[in-house]
């Protein structure tokens, strides 16, 4: 949700937003090729009963360790970490709050941005994070698409030395572009 936001301000208010860095983000309007695993389904039904706990249990599997890898393969002090984060914003959740307007499609907009856009994606990241950031990169002049080998949807928290090598190589090259 935070990238697909990011990339809406920078489609609305282009003068506020100078470069985009998305990690596994996704796009307002983008409909997947790709159907949904049945991870996916069981989380959307985890989080329509509101099962926490559940919820807690397949959003690591899904962006801690990936459909495709076994937890056994994914640093434990990581999975901690990202189990926490999670517990925190489960937490704070306001289940009241008005939903954020997901109808405004940004996909026909997406070729209009002119800024500088890194796209990072895991390896292990769901087939629609993947289609969704593919999908950007083809569309959006001059983007730069980086696959993260060995990572699931959080490649800067579980491969951050990685992470930051590709940031930095791209972030000197954006600038020395800039006008």
């Amino acid at each position: 949700m935070g990238g697909s936001t990011a990339i809406r301000v920078a489609l609305r208010e282009p003068r506020r937003v100078e470069r985009l860095v998305l990690l596994g983000s996704g796009l307002h309007g983008f409909k997947a090729t790709t159907p949904p695993s049945s991870l996916q389904l069981d989380l959307s039904s985890a989080w329509e009963r509101r099962d926490f706990v559940r919820i807690l249990d397949l959003t690591e599997k899904t962006w801690a360790v990936g459909a495709e890898r076994g937890r056994d393969s994914v640093d434990p002090g990581f999975l901690a970490l990202v189990r926490a984060m999670n517990r925190k914003a489960l937490d704070h959740l306001d289940v009241e709050r008005e939903p954020l307007d997901h109808q405004t499609s940004d996909v026909d907009a997406i070729s209009r941005l002119s800024i500088p856009v890194l796209l990072v994606i895991g390896a292990y990241d769901t087939p629609q994070v993947r289609e969704a950031a593919e999908y950007i990169a083809e569309r959006v002049p001059g983007a730069r698409l980086v696959r993260m080998p060995d990572t699931a949807r959080l490649p800067s928290l579980e491969r951050p030395e990685a992470f930051e090598a590709q940031f930095e190589q791209w972030l000197h090259k954006t600038a020395a572009a800039a006008p």
